[in-house]
């Protein structure tokens, strides 16, 4: 019922940047091509390239600060990644 301060945007952004990162590096992709500087596929190929990339990251992080070693960084980064891509492999298959 309120405006919304500074205090309250940078609040918000501390709380959300993950996924709005998350979903809006794929989607500057699609800018790029609306831009003109690549086609539509070449778009697409790399939104899945990042998305899947972000998925590493982020479960690699998730592995290295749960336990602060190698071993399950690099587990939850190939777990991450895995469901990740298999799922952008479903995605291509059915669409």
């Amino acid at each position: 019922g309120r405006p919304a301060s500074w205090d309250m945007v940078g609040e918000a952004w501390r709380q959300g940047r993950t996924t709005l990162i998350a979903v809006n590096v794929p989607t500057l992709t699609f800018l790029g091509s609306a831009l003109g500087l690549y086609d539509v596929a070449m778009a697409h190929t790399l939104a899945k390239f990042l998305a899947v990339s972000l998925l590493i990251f982020y479960g690699a992080r998730i592995g290295f600060r749960l336990t602060g070693k190698l071993l399950p960084m690099f587990m939850g980064g190939a777990v991450a990644g895995t469901v990740g891509l298999s799922l952008a492999l479903l995605k291509t298959f059915i669409h």
